[in-house]
This record gives structure tokens, sequence and C-alpha cells, in this order.
């Protein structure tokens, strides 16, 4: 069966499938406490804007057939893919508070992270939003969705999957956002060493003190001074690794 449409309206559909996919994971537009009718009231606006842009790097398309279904569902893969690559930086955030709430003694303290729609630590929380509101204060926002239109050169909308490229930017984009978690708890974890051997030493050089009881609280205030003083590099290095995400998209 094929149905006859206007150049311009079977366009917009492949537009569409890639935007509308991609604003469903992407961060900030796609979290869970953004209604889905908003985003998907996004997706369309965002879609017909950029269709004038876009529209040139497409094969015309004047039938809804077999082949132009087959490119619709190859564009919402894409959008997914684009959406979930550049999400692995809020994994870095998650990584990065997960391991600096250990250090703290906040492993306990979870609660929900409603950018990850469930139970997260608390200084996960905290560079989630902080890490948001960094990203939005520069414009965060209009890099991804720059990142989107240049997508388009990355992976042409001829109806090609590349799932071996797609495959192999998720696994180096995956390594890099843990390796930056890690890096972004490094300073906390360091201190803890530090406190840990201090702890050793006091334990050893008078054994009748309770050192459990001393420590604890100089742990959790130095936690929270040295939490203060590097949330503002947490959020620089998140910023810098969404812009080196959409680097590798051709933004």
């Amino acid at each position: 069966m094929t149905i006859v449409l206007a150049d311009e309206v079977a366009l917009l559909g492949l537009v569409f499938a890639r935007i509308g996919a991609a604003v469903m994971i992407l961060p900030i537009f796609g979290e869970n406490y953004v209604l889905s009718r908003a985003r998907l009231i996004l997706a369309l606006t965002l879609s017909v804007l950029l269709a004038p842009l876009i529209a040139p790097t497409l094969a015309p398309v004047t039938a809804v057939d077999a082949a132009y279904v087959g490119r619709i569902v190859t564009e919402i893969i894409h959008g997914l893919f684009l959406g979930s690559f550049v999400r692995l930086a809020v994994v870095a955030l998650s990584i990065a508070g997960g391991a600096v709430a250990m250090q703290m003694g906040f492993a306990a303290a979870n609660f929900f992270n409603p950018a990850e729609a469930q139970q997260s630590s608390v200084t996960g929380n905290l560079f989630t939003i902080a890490g948001f509101a960094g990203l939005l204060a520069v414009d965060g926002h209009h890099m991804m969705l720059r990142g989107l239109v240049a997508s388009y050169d990355a992976l042409p909308a001829d109806g090609s999957l590349a799932a071996g490229d797609m495959a192999a930017a998720m696994a180096r984009g995956s390594a890099d956002a843990v390796a930056l978690g890690l890096q972004m708890a490094l300073p906390m974890t360091a201190a803890a060493l530090v406190i840990y051997a201090l702890m050793g030493m006091m334990n050893r050089l008078v054994p009748t003190l309770q050192v459990i009881f001393v420590a604890l609280p100089a742990q959790l205030l130095l936690g929270l001074g040295l939490l203060g003083l590097t949330v503002a590099g947490v959020v620089h290095l998140f910023i810098g690794f969404v812009h080196d995400l959409n680097l590798l998209l051709g933004a």
C-alpha cells in the first residue's frame, strides 16, 4: 500500500522521528519531571523550526511505503542513540555522587533522583541539580540542539544504520563517563584516605580513645567543606564533557 504525501510533510516526519526520540532522552529536555506532553510539543516545535535547515540533506520522499517506514525506524534509532549518548554525562555525575557519598558517610542517605527515576545518593542529587543549572547558564541546551542538527553529517538520514559506529561511540563514551566520574570524586577520595590514615595513627597512639566517635564528625565537617569547594569544579567538568560529547557528534 502506498500513500502519496506532500514532500514537506514526509520530510517533516523524518526530522521529527530523530528529533523527537532524542528530546525524550536528552539531559534537561528528557527528564521525568518534564511532562510527556510538553516534551512532545517541544519536539514537534523543534522539528518544524529545524526542518528547513535539515531538509536539504535529506533525499526527497513523496510516498509512505516500506522504504519510507524503514527510514522512519532508522531515524528513531538514531535519535535514541543521540539522546543516550549525551546522557552519559549525567551518568558521570551519578558515579561521582555515589563515590563522594560513600567517603562522607552518606552512603545510606538516598533520595529519589528525578533525572534517573530511581534512588540516588544525596550528593548525586546535588551534583545533578548543580550540573543542570550550570549547563543552562552557559546555553548548554542550545549546544545540544546544535549537536542534533550536526548529527545529520555524522549519521546521514539515508536509511542506513551505522550500528558499528554507534556501538563504538557508546563504548568510548561510557568509558569516558566512568573515568570522569572517578575524577570528579578524586579530591574527596584523597581526603578520606588522609582521614583514615590519621584514624589509624590515633588508634595506635591512644588505644583508649574511641577514635570512631572523634573521627566521624571531623570526617563529616571536612567532607561538607570540601564538597562546597569542589562543586564548581564538578559542574565545570560536566559542562566540558557535554561539550566533548557534542563535538563527537560533529557539533
